[in-house]
């Protein structure tokens, strides 16, 4: 099976860990129990009353900002996943900026932009994590940087808070037992599934289960729990980054096929891989044919709740090419995606 959740094969430190990477190259940190609750935090701790979101984000990060209090204004992403003529004349002056380096695609000239103004820079940098050039350089220009754990690793939580030039907030409270117990328990149950070579559901239902806890729960100032932060120990950047930048340089071939759209840059490494389909029909059909071959694509993202949001949303097709899969794996994804287009 391709996609869904990780699993835990090894849990031995390693040289060149994320952890090392981490604590080496970002002087302040602060570990949340997921990357909503450091948000939260971070947005509560700010005086700007206005924060502006791109219009292709999750309903996660939009309830975060929402339940911080903060006015929530919008701006738009173009098919390149960078933004789309913002109007840097017509932002609020008391505000901050959530930047999604999406796929792993540096937003740097909209950083570039917004460094002489007096708002405050948040980039999410999940998608780019194993990217340490760019990373460095969004470090260097944002004022703070938001990571998402378990969206790179076998992490049950955690959500890291970085900043080279400002004071951080610190969780105030206990980890999510609840939230961190079952997503533990359903990775856990999704490694046994590996190692036996069996599908078993009870993974996927344990994991199910968390999230409808993290859902339902209110946001707040929660502790990673030391089980996550101790995984980072184990996560080799530089195995993570080689083995991703091999999986997107195969998957790079689908860029001769007029039917789908791809980001073309031969520096990515992120854990997905983007096609933009022609429309929602076509990808939902491919979506649906992919599953039914154990091959299971996520979308980034379909909101519930939000009414500005990206057209782009329902183009997407992300691909997992994190570590879990080689190059023989993205050729069996392509050659199904193929198929499907060709019937």
């Amino acid at each position: 099976m391709i996609g869904g959740e990780h699993y835990l094969l090894d849990n031995k430190s390693v040289k060149l860990s994320l952890s090392n990477f981490i604590y080496s190259n970002f002087n302040n940190n602060s570990f949340f129990s997921s990357g909503r609750d450091a948000l939260y935090a971070l947005l509560k701790s700010l005086p700007q009353n206005t924060i502006y979101l791109p219009d292709l984000v999750c309903d996660s990060i939009y309830n975060a900002c929402r339940q911080s209090g903060k006015k929530i204004k919008f701006y738009e992403i173009n098919e390149n996943f960078i933004e789309n003529k913002f109007d840097l004349q017509k932002i609020n002056k008391n505000s901050c900026i959530l930047i999604i380096h999406f796929f792993g695609i540096p937003n740097i000239q909209l950083i570039n932009n917004l460094t002489k103004s007096n708002t405050k820079i948040i980039s999410d940098v999940t998608h780019i994590i194993f990217n340490k050039f760019y990373l460095k350089k969004i470090y260097k220009k944002s004022d703070y940087l938001l990571t998402s754990l378990r969206k790179i690793g076998p992490f049950p939580d955690g959500g890291i808070l970085s900043s080279n030039k400002k004071k951080l907030p610190k969780p105030i409270n206990k980890i999510r037992e609840n939230f961190f117990t079952f997503r533990l328990a359903g990775i856990v149950a999704r490694t046994q599934s590996i190692l036996n070579k069996i599908n078993n559901d009870e993974g996927f239902y344990l994991i199910k289960k968390a999230e409808k806890y993290i859902n339902n729960s209110s946001l707040g100032g929660f502790d990673a729990s030391n089980f996550s932060k101790n995984l980072t120990k184990s996560i080799c950047y530089k195995k993570n980054a080689l083995q991703i930048s091999k999986n997107i340089h195969v998957l790079n071939s689908m860029k001769k096929f007029n039917s789908i759209g791809v980001v073309n840059d031969n520096n990515l490494i992120s854990p997905y891989y983007v096609c933009l389909f022609k429309n929602k029909k076509t990808r939902d059909r491919i979506k649906v044919f992919l599953s039914k071959k154990n091959i299971f694509c996520p979308i980034h993202w379909e909101s519930k709740t939000i009414t500005k949001k990206s057209i782009l949303s329902n183009r997407i097709l992300s691909i997992p090419c994190d570590v879990r899969y080689n190059q023989n794996d993205m050729k069996m994804i392509i050659n199904n995606i193929l198929l499907c287009i060709e019937n």
